[in-house]
């Protein structure tokens, strides 16, 4: 049984990262019944769509960690699962389901000013539901020492695959043409004007590198707004001249020609729990400029260029690099083994069969 509050709402790559494990598990192993705890009012979309590949139960209680803590306590009871699988958040009601939980980070409890009040108190409960779970998975090995340094549960990093939407889809230019793009003409940054995402430093470090003018851009995909008190006069000046240009939403299909025909992906946050658009980037031999924090160094080895997310010239010297380097599309093998659907559902049910096996 899944937790399927991200099915149809939620933010866009955390509903990829569960449909993704929901039909990869259901294409690999047909013989397991799979059943969808999802919210009650979305039993529209589920009648028109009807691409959940199991049952369906519902609860009515919100938010999303209210309903997973208390709400699936009736869908357990009913369904009885010999596995529960849920999204940050564990039913703490006591039953012989095995739970497992995919956190997918903690990192608003070493870094609580990156995060509003709300945010955090909202948060804090992963990690005191976490105390009902048999076991945790996260998707890296760098977000699975975090997470046990807070948890007192086992923890296992299982990796992330690609979303399917991305990597499947045909590319459209209509992003391209709107902004008067030119293919391997432009930078790209993805990202949020937050102090985590370190948006201002990679503006300022575009314009500093002297590559960036009207005819290469630097293309941040998201909106303007934001907290704009946080860029630089630079920066600002940058946006006047329409050497920064911001995408505002943009579909799957626009984001995969952006990745295919820029010159390079800029992405400094100063810390992520996985960190997936150098990942992505690099599927389609693009090569980023990224933070040298842990997490990039696992998930991308040699694959991008590692720079001080604190100094704006070193991130420019990282820019100047990478434009000056030929695209290198990755091995497919590489990418089995250490960005797959297939393994990391395959990790999972593992974890899950074996502690359903100790329960009997």
């Amino acid at each position: 049984m899944f937790d399927c509050y991200w099915w149809f709402e939620g933010p866009p790559s955390n509903r990829h990262v569960l449909r993704d494990i929901v039909t990869t598990w259901s294409t690999e192993y047909p013989q397991d019944e799979l059943a969808g705890v999802f919210y009650e009012n979305n039993r529209n979309e589920l009648a028109k769509g009807g691409d959940f590949p199991g049952v369906y139960y519902w609860t009515r209680l919100r938010p999303h960690g209210l309903g997973v803590a208390l709400g699936s306590g009736a869908a357990l009871r009913d369904f009885q699962p010999c596995v529960y699988i849920g999204q940050n958040f564990t039913p703490i009601l006591k039953n012989p389901a095995v739970k497992l939980t995919y956190i997918h980070d903690l990192m608003f409890l070493e870094h609580p000013e990156w995060f509003s009040f709300v945010e955090r108190a909202y948060f804090r409960g992963m990690s005191l539901t976490a105390r009902f779970a048999d076991s945790i998975v996260t998707s890296s090995e760098s977000e699975a020492k975090r997470i046990a340094r807070h948890v007192s549960r086992p923890v296992d990093a299982v990796g992330l695959g690609l979303s399917s939407e991305l990597t499947e889809i045909t590319p459209t230019k209509s992003v391209a043409m709107r902004l008067g793009l030119v293919a391997d003409s432009f930078i790209l940054a993805v990202g949020r004007l937050n102090k985590r995402k370190n948006l201002g430093r990679a503006i300022d470090a575009a314009r500093a590198s002297g590559l960036v003018c009207k005819d290469f851009p630097l293309v941040v995909v998201g909106e303007r707004d934001g907290r704009q008190s946080q860029l630089s006069e630079s920066a600002r000046e940058g946006i006047d001249r329409n050497e920064i240009l911001f995408t505002g939403y943009i579909g799957d299909s626009e984001l995969t020609w952006l990745y295919k025909n820029t010159r390079a992906l800029v992405f400094v946050s100063f810390d992520e729990g996985f960190g997936m658009p150098p990942v992505e980037a690099a599927f389609f031999g693009t090569k980023s400029v990224v933070s040298d924090i842990p997490v990039f160094r696992e998930t991308l080895q040699d694959n991008a260029v590692f720079v001080n997310p604190n100094n704006v010239q070193d991130i420019s010297r990282g820019i100047r690099q990478v434009c000056d380097q030929p695209a290198m599309p990755i091995e497919p093998s590489w990418w089995q083994s250490k960005h797959s659907w297939e393994v990391s559902v395959s990790r999972i049910r593992h974890l899950a069969m074996t502690l359903a096996q100790e329960r009997r």
